[in-house]
């Protein structure tokens, strides 16, 4: 659970290396505008332009649970504001909030698969 906090935790401070460092060599991150499993550089890259788009982003947990010896089901509620551009698109200064949940898998105290 501590280590699925300090993911969520590292995307609300706006730490992408944090983020990485959850992470471990098999780690990945995916969303349906990432066209399929990004981590590293790209993953960096990813989540600072989200930050860019929706300066305000954070997520906040509204349940957890362990699944297994080494897994953990998150759900979560995302909530930002589009203060700027996204995909080539103009910022709509609009409010967005998504629900979503992650389903995390650990190996040596690092996040292995998403």
């Amino acid at each position: 659970m501590d280590l699925a906090r300090a993911y969520f935790d590292a995307w609300n401070a706006r730490d992408a290396s944090g983020i990485l460092a959850t992470l471990g060599n098999s780690g990945t991150y995916e969303d349906p505008k990432t066209g399929g499993p990004i981590s590293g550089q790209h993953l960096n890259g990813y989540v600072e332009g989200l930050w860019a788009a929706f300066p305000d982003l954070n997520f906040v947990l509204a349940s957890k649970a362990e699944t297994g010896p080494d897994s953990v089901a998150a759900e979560w509620i995302m909530r930002g504001t589009n203060h700027g551009s996204m995909a080539g698109l103009p910022p709509t200064d609009k409010a967005v909030e998504l629900r979503g949940a992650d389903f995390l898998t650990f190996a040596d105290n690092r996040i292995r698969v998403r």
